[in-house]
């Protein structure tokens, strides 16, 4: 399923990327080669340089995020005797519409009635203009606008729990004798869980962080 859903587009996207593919030309399939002429146009742009470092900026935060928050959540759900409903409800925000996670955190920022602005106040401190079009913070030639702290929190919130469920389930399949001389070896289960669990499910957590 990821190949056909993540693997396969990517490459597609890539071998695409090769041509001069316009609206007009892309149903009839007469495409141009050009190469990378398409990159050396992007890069040779400022404009699209700060795109591309925001949009780096933005995949490696919210991967860093729902791992570092969603791989022990994972690991405190698979120490339960068994998993419940409760635990279902965590996939709740991934089958969620992309287009109500945007609508439920557009709310939360507004600036007038939004919970985080309410927040902001409750310290004293206004809240940023976050859709603001001039709304740019302080940072390498100004490449860190507002918006993307929104955006941050609404991926985090949305993937985080797939990535603990996934983690989870995981746990679960490992060899459970293995699990127990480890555990019983070490003297923390932490270092249990790193030395010997861990590693048993890095492959698949790899695969699932691409």
């Amino acid at each position: 399923v990821i190949v056909a859903f993540a693997v396969v587009p990517g490459i597609l996207s890539v071998l695409i990327s090769l041509f001069d593919v316009t609206s007009a030309n892309l149903v009839a399939g007469r495409w141009s080669f050009v190469g990378l002429q398409g990159f050396h146009d992007i890069f040779a742009d400022l404009d699209e340089q700060a795109v591309f470092v925001r949009t780096l900026l933005f995949a490696a935060v919210c991967v860093a995020l729902q791992f570092a928050i969603g791989v022990p959540w994972g690991y405190l759900i698979a120490a339960k005797p068994r998993m419940d409903w409760a635990d279902g409800l965590l996939l709740l925000p991934v089958v969620m519409p992309p287009i109500i996670t945007a609508m439920l955190w557009r709310a939360a920022f507004d600036g007038s009635y939004g919970i985080i602005a309410r927040s902001f106040a409750l310290v004293g401190r206004e809240a940023p203009a976050w859709f603001s079009l001039h709304s740019a913070t302080s940072g390498p030639a100004g490449l860190l606008p507002s918006a993307l702290g929104p955006s941050i929190a609404a991926e985090v919130w949305q993937w985080t729990p797939f990535v603990a469920i996934v983690t989870a389930l995981s746990v679960r399949q490992t060899a459970p004798d293995l699990v127990r001389w480890s555990r019983a070896l070490a003297s923390h289960r932490w270092r249990a869980i790193w030395v010997t669990e861990f590693p048993l499910i890095s492959r698949l957590l790899l695969l699932l962080a691409i």
